[in-house]
């Protein structure tokens, strides 16, 4: 689906269930990202805009890293209960380019919970094909008050 403008993009998203991932910070700049609850699992979409395009007019990996990096910590937060947490470590490997347009989808999971540190992991796809395979390090940072 091609949407002129990313108000329209946000409101069928919405029509379809899904959270959009509001941020005033640099998410927002690379989004629009949205999430879903279902089973207790936690499922994420990336919508590519041509705004996400590389020199090769495909989907930036950077754009790529960012939803992984962002989805992989909502999991780890949300999984383990922890208010806060800083990415210390995070890997991608890119399997397969994504074309303008396409949508990204990733249902990351919590691998291990340990004391101070999180770890997570998740497969990246775009209509049934990986696209990428990511593994992640989140610190858990303690709440000063």
């Amino acid at each position: 689906m091609n949407f002129d403008n990313e108000p329209e993009l946000i409101a069928h998203y919405v029509k379809q269930g899904w959270e959009h991932i509001e941020d005033d910070g640099f998410i927002g700049l690379i989004g629009p990202m949205f999430q879903k609850k279902v089973d207790d699992k936690l499922h994420f979409c990336f919508p590519t805009l041509k705004k996400h395009k590389n020199r090769n007019n495909v989907v930036q990996g950077g754009a790529l890293l960012t939803f992984c990096d962002r989805v992989l910590g909502v999991v780890a937060r949300a999984e383990s209960s922890t208010p806060k947490t800083a990415t210390i470590q995070l890997n991608m490997d890119f399997v397969h380019s994504v074309k303008i347009g396409e949508v990204v989808k990733a249902s990351p999971v919590l691998v291990k919970d340990s004391k101070h540190l999180l770890f997570v992991k998740g497969t990246f796809y775009v209509n049934g094909v990986v696209v990428g395979e990511a593994s992640g390090i989140w610190k858990k940072i303690k709440q000063i008050n």
